[in-house]
């Protein structure tokens, strides 16, 4: 038999049923047994295999018969059509209905995310002088912007607002400088009150003189003209003009507000004059002789100078400089001040003549000699200035400290006066209290208070690794030495003697006191053996350790006086017997300083180093600590003391370190930080913790403290679902309001539903499943349905209780709201619908974070498998990427090895929804949720994407048949 080759006696289409063949991976899947062509071709074919048929010779549509099998064909047609929908729908990447890929995914233990709320942080402000309580669920609505809707936000935590925390500037740890270095344009004038009274008497294009009576072998003085004095936050800032010059000025040279320069009489006198000689015979001058002035001046020893001029404005007590070239500087104060007719070779003239104290040395020329009038008080400066950015976790607020456990910061100046600020208690500040950090040019920073403490210049010694036992041989460890404050007196002059056999002084330490004490006149003043007199007196005084215990010792002709407890103040008063003594010894009130200082255990007078490279660590306020190496051939205690000094000052230019003294005072080192008798600026400390790298501009720098955490959505309180019935097993009820909140979390899935469930207002507990549980067990199951309705369902009384019968007895308390639209831009969410009284207003500083809308089918169908390749276990990279995923919030995620170092780690991108970026707090949330599902032992580095933008160039060239302006 000849084969078929033309084909032309086959059917024009094949039969039933057809054959299916589907390729992996398709988006849809053929399921169709024929449609109308093929079961038409199959009934047609029948017709010729059916006896009773076989005379139907027609095939054309328009014979009844034909007709009748056409209809059957479109019946197939669309059961078959509708069969392959359904079966399209059974598999997980070709079902189109979310109901089809919700039932699925259950069958694998996987939920479609529910979306998430976005987060975000506010900030509050309360009006000045209030303490305002934010509750959990304090409503805020956001401003909206064009084409959007208003989004109503929830606090999530319980804070207290206080007013200082409103908005405070901060700075950076100070870092020691000159204030005079060579090239300086600009100084901090000294802190506290005494740079505000400095600052008083500055005005534009004033002089200013800087002068040094020791260092004179370099230019002997420099002049300064003032450009301008500005407030910088606590501080007063002078500018010159000009830069400063010289190279020997530091914080021990003098300055002060130049009147004028004069000179001495005779400074424009020749060196030489004709003098006659007279005949003693007859009377009349017959020769001249040419004598040489002498230009010398002892000053009545030292003590009085003759200007060139007559000067009535000059008052007792106006400071001099007196300077003879490089011979001699001396600084001087005027005691009386007269007219007087003085002569000096031809040249005569009344002119002013001035008292002066102390003596100055004999002048060689007083033509060489220029006399400066100053005045005012002393100009000091501080030494310390602030770094131009914050890149520490460590943040410092500038304050005036009250006690040890109170500071006052935000002090405007006004008028060159400290205005009110805010008191502030440590034990208001609350560890774990969230912050945000913020300044003009980069986006907001969230860290958390882990400590705060007030710091000036106490003084902390430590042991180091490679020496641990020099700091506790020395007695500067922390269990044996303690920070003092004491009483510096003013300087007391060598000449000065006691008036009175024995002269009466009162003395009052803390609140214990007054209490008499007295000094004996000797034959010759002493000024160490006045200490030690001081020191018994005080103790025999009273049995109190206020007393007992007190030190007195000296410094440059000046007492300390130093309380026996820490912190308590020590004063002194006159008596009716005496009411010069307490004047000429410096302590009157208003002579006295207040130091602080350090005070080591009493040590043996001889001592021995263990370490043959004896090392210390110090840390003397903001600054340090640092690493000091001591000389092991010091073994005598005063030897140790000028040892200990000299390291001090020379490991850091700061005040604190370059004009430390170390003394021994009872055979205790005595450690006075910085120049003595300068107040120091004190700080309020904050130690912060954030995942976030720190880099602030300090002029814009701003630490916002009443921050709160925040999501979106509204809550929806005490709703009746409906009346429990135990009769029906596994009851269920429909939440009214959708869809329900949830918030980011931690947890395995990466959110947390909002609902709470009551019955006879007791709160029943969510399960994933009532698998397991006992009919005891007071929990349910939630679900959400492809409208995006959550209903609750309760257990048959064996696997999760049932619940008892009641009237309108199941209650729900949720919030509503959730997704990208809660998404609001930073500074949008500032109208309060829930105002406490003292509440001023609220502002988000940062964009909102996260938000999610529902799990799209397209994600539903990529991540459902999950469940089933991880078993919510990462022991891959892609199980990372899997898990990263199945959050809500997260819409891509991509993973990688990299290398750190010499180890290899894993470094997981992700994405938001809508392209959106993670905070900080964010990732670390994840990253805490992925943690719990691997092996915690190897590195997880996170970030975000970055969009990395395409630029297209193209050309576009009209065909010439087409009008090119078209």
């Amino acid at each position: 038999m000849k084969p078929d080759t033309c084909h032309c006696c086959k059917p024009p289409t094949g039969g039933t049923p057809v054959t299916i063949n589907n390729r992996p991976g398709l988006s849809a899947i053929a399921y169709r047994v024929g449609d109308f062509a093929n079961f038409r071709q199959v009934m047609f074919q029948a017709i010729s295999r059916s006896p009773e048929l076989h005379h139907l010779s027609t095939r054309l549509s328009d014979d009844y018969a034909i007709t009748i099998f056409e209809l059957w064909a479109a019946i197939g047609d669309i059961l078959t059509f509708y069969q392959e929908r359904i079966a399209g729908e059974a598999f997980l990447r070709t079902a189109g209905l979310r109901d089809s890929v919700l039932r699925m995914a259950r069958m694998i233990g996987y939920e479609l995310a529910p979306g998430s709320a976005a987060t975000a942080f506010l900030n509050f402000t309360a009006d000045k002088g209030k303490h305002v309580q934010v509750p959990v669920g304090l409503r805020v609505q956001s401003v909206p912007g064009q084409d959007e809707k208003p989004q109503k936000y929830e606090s999530l935590e319980t804070i207290t607002v206080y007013d200082w925390l409103n908005e405070q500037a901060i700075f950076p740890a100070p870092v020691g400088i000159n204030p005079l270095a060579k090239g300086s344009m600009s100084a901090y004038l000294s802190t506290g009150k005494v740079g505000l009274k400095i600052a008083e008497n500055l005005v534009e294009n004033d002089c200013l003189l800087l002068f040094d009576p020791i260092k004179t072998e370099l230019e002997p003085v420099e002049k300064l003209v003032v450009k301008k004095v500005e407030i910088e936050h606590e501080h007063m800032k002078v500018r010159w003009s000009g830069p400063v010059h010289g190279t020997q000025w530091d914080m021990t040279s003098r300055c002060y507000k130049l009147v004028r320069s004069v000179r001495l009489f005779g400074y424009n006198v020749p060196l030489e004059y004709p003098h006659p000689n007279k005949n003693e015979s007859t009377g009349i001058i017959d020769t001249w002789t040419i004598k040489e002035n002498n230009f010398e001046i002892d000053g009545d020893g030292g003590r009085q100078l003759h200007l060139d001029s007559r000067y009535n404005d000059i008052k007792v007590g106006t400071p001099l400089l007196l300077m003879e070239g490089t011979k001699q500087q001396s600084f001087l104060t005027v005691t009386a001040v007269d007219q007087y007719d003085k002569t000096l070779g031809l040249v005569s003239d009344t002119v002013t003549r001035i008292t002066v104290t102390p003596q100055f040395s004999k002048i060689d020329d007083c033509r060489q000699v220029v006399i400066y009038e100053l005045t005012g008080p002393p100009i000091s400066f501080w030494g310390f200035s602030y770094p131009d950015s914050i890149d520490s976790a460590i943040v410092y607020i500038p304050g005036h400290r009250i006690d040890t456990e109170n500071v006052e910061i935000a002090r405007p100046i006004k008028k060159n006066t400290y205005q009110k600020g805010f008191t502030v208690n440590l034990t208001d500040i609350e560890t774990d209290r969230q912050t945000i950090l913020n300044d003009e040019k980069i986006d907001p920073i969230t860290a958390k208070i882990n400590r705060a403490e007030l710091t000036g210049n106490e003084i902390v010694f430590d042991a180091i690794t490679d020496d641990t036992e020099t700091v506790s041989l020395l007695s500067l460890d922390r269990g044996s030495a303690s920070n003092v404050t004491g009483l510096y007196s003013a300087r007391i002059e060598e000449d000065f003697e006691f008036i009175n056999a024995r002269s009466f002084l009162k003395v009052t330490i803390g609140k214990v006191g007054p209490r008499p004490i007295y000094f004996i006149k000797r034959v010759t003043f002493n000024l160490q053996q006045e200490a030690a007199w001081l020191q018994g007196m005080i103790r025999m005084a009273d049995s109190d350790p206020l007393f007992r215990q007190s030190i007195v010792g000296t410094v440059d002709n000046h007492f300390i006086v130093l309380p026996g407890v820490r912190g308590e103040t020590i004063s002194f008063e006159k008596t009716s017997n005496d009411e010069t003594v307490i004047v000429g010894l410096g302590l009157g009130d208003d002579q006295i300083k207040i130091i602080s200082g350090f005070l080591s255990g009493r040590l043996d007078s001889v001592l021995a180093y263990t370490n043959l490279s004896p090392k210390i660590s110090v840390r003397i306020g903001p600054v340090g600590p640092l690493t000091i190496k001591l000389d092991s051939t010091k073994t005598i205690l005063t030897d140790v003391a000028d040892d200990l000094q000299s390291k001090l000052n020379s490991v850091s230019i700061a005040p604190f370190f370059k004009y430390a003294r170390v003394e021994v005072f009872d055979q205790r080192l005595a450690v006075f930080p910085g120049m003595i008798g300068t107040l120091p600026q004190d700080y309020l400390k904050i130690e912060l913790s954030t995942n976030n790298a720190i880099a602030l501009d300090r002029s814009s720098a701003l630490l916002l403290g009443n921050v709160a955490s925040a999501s979106h959505g509204e809550t929806v309180a005490n709703e009746i679902l409906g009346d429990a019935d135990p009769a029906i097993p596994f009851q269920k009820f429909t939440v009214k309001k959708n869809p329900v909140t949830f918030v980011p979390s931690s947890a395995e899935g990466g959110v947390d539903n909002t609902l709470q469930l009551f019955i006879n207002d007791v709160l029943w507990k969510e399960v994933d499943s009532l698998f397991d549980t006992s009919k005891k067990d007071t929990v349910y199951t939630t679900r959400i349905n492809n409208d995006a309705e959550m209903s609750v369902r309760f257990g048959n009384g064996v696997t999760g209780a049932r619940p008892p019968k009641g009237r309108a007895n199941v209650m729900a308390r949720y919030r509503q709201g959730l997704g990208l639209d809660g998404r609001v831009k930073a500074g949008a969410l500032k109208t309060l619908l829930d105002k406490p009284k003292g509440l001023k207003s609220v502002l988000n500083p940062a964009g909102a974070d996260g938000g999610a809308n529902p799990e799209t089918l397209d994600n539903a169908r990529k991540n459902s498998p999950t469940t089933v390749r991880t078993f919510d276990r990462a022991v891959s990279l892609l199980d990372l990427e899997d898990l990263a995923r199945s959050r809500s919030e997260v819409a891509k995620a991509k993973v990688t090895w990299v290398w750190c170092g010499d180890t290899q780690v894993a470094h997981l991108t992700i994405a938001g929804q809508g392209g959106g970026y993670f905070s900080a707090s964010a990732l670390a949330r994840i990253h805490a949720s992925l943690t719990a599902q691997r092996d915690p032992n190897r590195r997880l580095l996170m970030g975000n994407s970055k969009p990395i933008p395409i630029l297209v160039t193209a050309t576009l060239n009209v065909e010439a048949t087409y009008v090119a302006a078209k």
